[in-house]
C-alpha cells in the first residue's frame, strides 16, 4: 500500500491506519492473555443429583422400599454433615483458642 501512494500525505494517512491497527491488535493480544490467564486459574466444581422419578407404577412402593430409602437418604444426610464438620475444622480448633485468648 505504502508503494501504490502517491503523495507523502498518503504514506502518513497509510502508516497511521497501520499503527492503529496494531494498536488494535495489541489490546487484543492483551485481553486474549488476561482471559486465557484467569481460565488458567480456574475451578468449576460441579453436584449432579440424580432424582428419582415416581410414577405411577413407582407411587406403588411399599413401606419396606420407603423406608430403606429413608435410612438410606439419612445416612446420606450425616455423611455430608460430617464431612462438612471436617471441612470447617480450622474454625472449630480455633473458636475455643480465641475465646480462651480473649
Amino acid at each position: 500500500m505504502l508503494k501504490s501512494a502517491k503523495s507523502t500525505s498518503d504514506m502518513l494517512e497509510i502508516q497511521e491506519n497501520i499503527r492503529n491497527l496494531e494498536d488494535e491488535i495489541d489490546v487484543s493480544e492483551g485481553r486474549l492473555k488476561f482471559i486465557d490467564d484467569r481460565v488458567n486459574y480456574s475451578t468449576l466444581n460441579l453436584t449432579l443429583f440424580k432424582e428419582k422419578v415416581r410414577s405411577s407404577t413407582t407411587s406403588k412402593i411399599g413401606f419396606g422400599s420407603r423406608f430403606a430409602d429413608s435410612i438410606t437418604e439419612g445416612w446420606n444426610g450425616f455423611v455430608q454433615f460430617f464431612l462438612v464438620l471436617i471441612t470447617l475444622w480450622p474454625f472449630l480448633f480455633l473458636l475455643p483458642v480465641l475465646i480462651f485468648v480473649w
